[in-house]
């Protein structure tokens, strides 16, 4: 299907592959100059590299533009490494999950329940997060706040917003005290405790943990916000949250990252089953967060994935198991969304078998009682929502008959016969479909 889709001619190493026509990734990110903020991409396959392209500049200063090769602040894409770096200590026996966190930091308040560090991993702890704590100290997101000052804050807190394996609220907070756990279990740091387990082994010469601020960083990714028709600089260079942030690296290191799902090179046994495992709540309640990753759907296939955001910088890995694909795009401006970037790479890689899927989708629609006409329609492999005179919008397929349309919600039911678009200005609205659909027919 890949050979055929994107005419490989030659591999002329697994970092990367060599097309004859232009690559899938030019039209979709065909609206990012070169004199303006990008973003740079990475795709593979079966563990193999399929693509890396880059496009725009990754500093306006000085134009120097994107490539393959450029460094990122990852943001959240972090926690995979954290939690990967937890699991390994418990398989090494240094640790076990359903320890209480105080075992290992006893400064953390003695709360009416004990945090596990399977809390932490999966964000079941109540804990605070950390941005709201600096909110609450008025003093946001500074130069000068280390990760030693934001500990101080969560040492501080004396209550939770729930006990302890009895809701999911996701928590930066967790991670950061993930990282303190191993750095005092390894007797090394976040950084060189990954750069010995993870990094090395599977070839991730560009990556690190950024826990020195004054630390150089060749090749790095300024990030900016757009300021009406100019972009302006955002990023700011203090210590980040190491654990829950801080992860600096490029989308070929990621690639290699994501290799590990196929073909393991890491002392993480089991390392896709391990990373994908999701949590429980104490009743129960399967979560969808397992590992530093969201588990979902996508037009019907499971992913796990994960975002990133800080800064200006937005970043989004996705991997899709059973096809064995990995998306990762980093980019450094904040106007811009990666995921919709990754499912359109997933549309084009897999068109043919979607687009059959989309038929069912295909028709009109009508408001009962309001009169109002929806027409969904599909062009090239996509589908479209009409409406009057307005321009066609694109439908993003979330699964299970379910699309997204800028800030609309459309959920299809009954086989197709009706649908219910959702959305904060209109409320919900159910539109039944006024013509027949057959599968043979021609949309």
């Amino acid at each position: 299907m890949f050979v055929l889709l994107l005419a490989i001619v030659s591999a002329a190493d697994d970092d990367l592959t060599q097309f004859d026509e232009r690559p899938i990734t030019d039209e979709i990110f065909a609206a990012i100059s070169s004199d303006e903020p990008g973003c740079a991409v990475s795709v593979t396959q079966c563990g193999e590299v399929l693509l890396k392209e880059a496009y725009g500049s990754a500093n306006l200063d000085y134009g120097i533009p994107i490539t393959p090769e450029t460094r990122f602040s990852v943001a959240s894409l972090s926690k995979q490494v954290t939690a990967a770096a937890l699991l390994l200590l418990e398989q090494d026996g240094q640790l076990d999950l359903d320890d209480d966190v105080r075992d290992y930091l006893p400064e953390l308040p003695e709360y009416r329940a004990s945090i596990t560090l399977r809390h932490l991993l999966h964000h079941t702890s109540g804990l605070r997060d950390i941005i709201h704590l600096l909110q609450i100290e008025g003093r946001g997101l500074d130069r000068v706040t280390s990760s030693e000052r934001l500990l101080s804050f969560v040492f501080a807190q004396d209550d939770l917003n729930f006990r302890p394996g009895t809701a999911y609220l996701y928590s930066n907070t967790g991670y950061v005290l993930i990282a303190k756990v191993i750095e005092r279990v390894s007797g090394e740091s976040l950084n060189d405790y990954a750069e010995r387990n993870f990094f090395d082994p599977s070839g991730m010469e560009q990556t690190h943990f950024h826990d020195d601020p004054t630390r150089p960083i060749p090749d790095r990714a300024m990030s900016y916000i757009r300021l009406g028709t100019q972009f302006g600089e955002f990023y700011r260079g203090h210590a980040d949250w190491i654990g829950a942030r801080g992860l600096v690296t490029t989308v070929g290191d990621f690639a290699r990252w994501s290799r590990n799902f196929v073909d393991n090179r890491t002392p993480l046994k089991r390392f896709a089953e391990r990373m994908t495992e999701r949590g429980i709540t104490d009743s129960g309640w399967r979560l969808n967060y397992a590992s530093g990753l969201y588990a979902g759907t996508y037009r019907g296939i499971e992913t796990f994935a994960h975002d990133g955001n800080y800064m200006g910088f937005r970043t989004q890995f996705l991997y899709l198991p059973e096809e064995e694909i990995a998306v990762s795009v980093f980019c450094n401006r904040a106007d811009v969304s990666p995921y919709s970037y990754s499912v359109r790479i997933v549309d084009e890689l897999l068109a043919d078998r979607f687009e059959e899927d989309l038929r069912k989708y295909v028709g009109e629609f009508e408001h009962d009682s309001l009169g109002a006409r929806y027409s969904v329609t599909l062009h090239d492999g996509e589908l479209y929502l009409e409406h009057g005179r307005r321009p066609a919008r694109r439908l993003v397929h979330r699964g299970d008959g379910e699309f997204t349309s800028g800030g609309r919600r459309l959920e299809y039911a009954d086989d197709g016969k009706y649908f219910v678009l959702r959305s904060m200005d209109l409320g919900e609205l159910t539109f039944r479909r006024r013509n027949h659909f057959h599968p043979d027919d021609d949309p």
